[in-house]
């Protein structure tokens, strides 16, 4: 919900490291060490004092040309891979299409130079839950016309293509649909959500439609498990 700027890459991260936001018209190729190359991939938008465009060509570069050896030892030495997986697995539970791996390949990616160490930060999930039906209901798919082909990034390809990634996230996936669906947390949240919106905003959206909405929300948290 927070912009992620300068103050917010601070909070959340510490101060002296980079923040850079992948853009929808590009996509997460190594382009050579032209910075200007770049431009139609990643926006830099925090951490400019600190660093520059550097560590995420040559990350780029390592995503893309290592060997499957050493794409594997080096992103346990340089990538947050446990984190990673939580994300993929969260983005899975949520049936996003627009994450990562979607149009617009919507994450940031956060770098600490002091650790060396790559953050993917998630961003954008207006279309979890498969956008409710956005596209499956025949919602306005011309709004999603004009971006990039989804379905493949690099850097996830690759990481679910190493088995010991692939596993870590199929472990996490099983342990979120344990704890948020098969708990039923998921569905206590979706009440409370409800509940609110039936009591203070009935004059802005009809507590019939909010109840269609809830339904159909409940009817993905089963289906997930």
């Amino acid at each position: 919900m927070e912009n992620p700027d300068e103050g917010w890459m601070v909070r959340a991260f510490g101060a002296g490291g980079g923040l850079y936001k992948a853009r929808s018209a590009g996509n997460w190729e190594y382009r050579g060490d032209d910075f200007d190359a770049y431009d139609v991939s990643f926006d830099q938008k925090a951490g400019k004092a600190d660093v520059d465009l550097t560590p995420l060509v040559e990350f780029l570069d390592f995503i893309n040309n290592s060997g499957d050896a050493a794409f594997a030892a080096g992103m346990a030495e340089r990538f947050d891979v446990v984190g990673f997986a939580v994300y993929l697995a969260m983005q899975d539970l949520l049936q996003n299409f627009d994450d990562i791996n979607g149009p617009g390949n919507n994450a940031y990616l956060h770098y600490d130079p002091a650790r060396q160490w790559w953050t993917v930060v998630p961003w954008d999930n207006n279309f979890s839950l498969a956008g409710l039906g956005f596209l499956a209901d025949g919602g306005p798919a011309a709004e999603v016309a004009g971006l990039p082909e989804f379905g493949s990034n690099v850097l996830v390809d690759r990481f679910l293509a190493n088995p010991d990634f692939d596993q870590i996230t199929a472990g996490q996936v099983d342990a979120l649909t344990r704890s948020l669906y098969a708990s039923g947390v998921a569905a206590e949240i979706l009440a409370r959500r409800v509940a609110v919106l039936e009591r203070d905003a009935a004059d802005l959206v009809d507590p019939a439609v909010v109840r269609e909405e809830a339904e159909r929300v409940a009817a993905h948290f089963v289906s997930s498990r």
